[in-house]
């Protein structure tokens, strides 16, 4: 039996892309148009529509329509120094189909592929199904992506079938540029190896100019006949749901080899798909549709660029010149963090669905994709903005304590939104080698009634909290001894006995009047009176819960003055 590993990228769609009200940002394709859509974008409205209705549904041209082949040839012309022929193009349902195909005839056991990575994972799973050994040649961050052409050197081997490259680049949306495809295709012929190019993303290029001498061709064009390309009408036509793509090759024999081993899987593909997908390359709607697609790329990875430059405290990318797709890496005190945690947090509070970097394209096989994740934004822009925004809205919460608990969502949810109205500015304090960013809220009386609740709800007007400062920290009460404030809830100071009940999210904190009030919440505080007196916490606080580590006994901490909050919502801990 065949061993195939799990396909991670697509098991997560299916997954989790039905999900009630997703705000789905995982999806690779152009925002997808209706045929009623396609027809408004052509540019002659006499045209014919895309379906010819009197059409019998046989199973209609075994390689695809004349037609739809034709056009096909005549887009990889265009930069070509000599024409292509229809009869190089061979029609497949989608470019998932295409690359199968090609691999499952080409590699077999004994052949050694070389794969650029990260890519699609069928690029490299399905070589390794079929008993070859397969080499990843690695893209890097810090290299922007582009690949070194000079490591293939360390990576060919005398029994190298093929070099697998994916131009623009799922994830990354790094483009391979001309003089690097030149050196590739070098590479190649010197040593007869035939090279595979998955395009599914071309011609969606939106950070590089036609115009610019790097503007990458089509690996057709590049006069080396053992190339192979792949495409399809999913991710830069905007029409996955009518699943055609292509295999183009100038070499006759690979592509009737192609044709042969096709006629175990497809037979054809429906008439009713290549009719719409003609309708869609023809020259009165194609200007029109990727207009309109990389238009939207353009406005939609400016939200993304905004979304991490914001939040570049805890992320990084870089930025995508193509295709649909940006990888980028979220951090918590400094380490990848957990992305497949990461992303069902995300998933859970706020309907956002991405996708971890680690599930689709695998640290698990040496290299540390771990804590990325990565992002479809050429979808509908109300949908990519909605999705950012319920992000940004509890930035610290999501960005970076990744795994939270529901209950501590309201809280911070809440802090988070009034942060920017907020005097002060976040810094760090240590104190027994545990270090946290301290938010001050409170140079003002009504900040106070802000982070520390409705003043009604515990019996006292802001004015009362002036001099009060607090820490506030998620917790859960330790069995130790309790020397308590002065003071019982709203009454005059005096010996109350008993520690507040943090098992049950009890709120506790002293006023400026040596009062102490029980009040439910879940964050704790501890404070001083107005007298500024030395005020010891008797008490261990368990911070374990949500991923964040225990934090030490703390007794004789000051508090003084003024009100400074933080949580685990608000920063690092270390």
């Amino acid at each position: 039996m065949v061993k195939l590993e799990e396909f991670g990228v697509e098991q997560w769609m299916d997954k989790y892309e039905t999900t009630p009200d997703v705000l789905n940002i995982a999806e690779t394709c152009a925002a997808s148009v209706s045929i009623d859509e396609l027809v408004a974008l052509c540019e002659d409205k006499n045209a014919p529509g895309p379906l010819d209705t009197s059409v019998t549904l046989t199973y209609g041209a075994i390689r695809g329509s004349q037609k739809l082949r034709q056009r096909l040839a005549d887009l990889y012309s265009v930069r070509a120094t000599s024409p292509m022929s229809p009869e190089s193009i061979l029609i497949t349902p989608g470019a998932i189909s295409a690359n199968f195909l090609v691999l499952y005839k080409l590699i077999g056991p004994g052949d050694h592929v070389i794969c650029m990575y990260p890519t699609y994972q069928q690029l490299y799973s399905v070589p390794e199904s079929l008993g070859a050994e397969v080499s990843l040649w690695k893209l890097r961050q810090e290299k922007n992506y582009v690949p070194d052409v000079a490591e293939l050197e360390t990576l060919v081997k005398p029994n190298t079938k093929l070099i697998i490259i994916n131009n623009p680049n799922n994830p990354t949306g790094a483009v391979i540029r001309k003089s690097v495809l030149q050196a590739i295709v070098s590479f190649a012929r010197e040593r007869d190896i035939t090279i595979l190019s998955d395009e599914v993303y071309r011609p969606l290029f939106h950070g590089i100019s036609p115009v610019d001498d790097e503007y990458p061709p089509s690996l057709i064009s590049m006069k080396y006949d053992k190339t192979i390309v792949t495409g399809s009408m999913s991710k830069a036509y905007a029409l996955a749901g009518i699943r055609t793509g292509w295999i183009a090759c100038r070499d006759p024999e690979i592509i009737e080899a192609l044709a042969s081993a096709r006629d175990y899987t497809t037979i054809s593909v429906s008439q009713l798909d290549d009719q719409v997908a003609s309708y869609a390359l023809s020259a009165n709607v194609i200007h029109a549709l990727l207009s309109r697609n990389i238009s939207l790329a353009k406005t939609n990875v400016a939200l993304v660029e905004k979304f991490v430059n914001d939040n570049s405290s805890v992320c990084s990318w870089v930025k995508p010149l193509a295709g649909t797709t940006a990888f980028i890496q979220f951090k918590k005190n400094g380490e990848p963090v957990d992305d497949v945690a990461f992303c069902l947090d995300v998933l859970e509070k706020t309907k956002a669905m991405i996708l971890p970097g680690s599930k689709g394209f695998g640290h698990e096989r040496g290299f540390d994709y771990k804590g990325y994740v990565r992002i479809g934004y050429v979808c509908h822009t109300a949908v990519l903005k909605e999705a950012l925004e319920r992000m940004s809205k509890t930035p610290s919460q999501i960005l970076v304590n990744g795994n939270f608990s529901p209950r501590r969502e309201g809280c911070i949810g809440w802090l988070a939104r009034w942060r920017a109205a907020l005097p002060g500015r976040s810094r760090s304090r240590s104190h027994r080698g545990l270090r946290y960013p301290l938010l001050a809220v409170a140079r003002r009386t009504a900040a106070i009634g802000i982070v520390l609740g409705s003043s009604a709800a515990i019996g006292a007007t802001p004015e009362n909290y002036s001099n009060t400062r607090a820490v506030v920290a998620q917790g859960q009460y330790r069995d130790r001894s309790w020397t308590p404030v002065m003071g019982g809830p709203g009454g005059s100071p005096s010996n109350t006995p008993g520690p507040p009940s943090f098992a049950n999210n009890s709120f506790y904190r002293s006023q400026p009047s040596g009062q102490a009030f029980v009040q439910n919440n879940p964050y704790t505080t501890f404070g001083d009176d107005s007298s500024n007196r030395e005020v010891m916490d008797p008490w261990d606080v368990d911070l374990t819960e949500g991923g964040i580590p225990h934090l030490p006994s703390h007794r004789g901490l000051y508090f003084r003055d003024n009100v400074e909050v933080f949580g685990p919502g608000i920063g690092y801990w270390a």
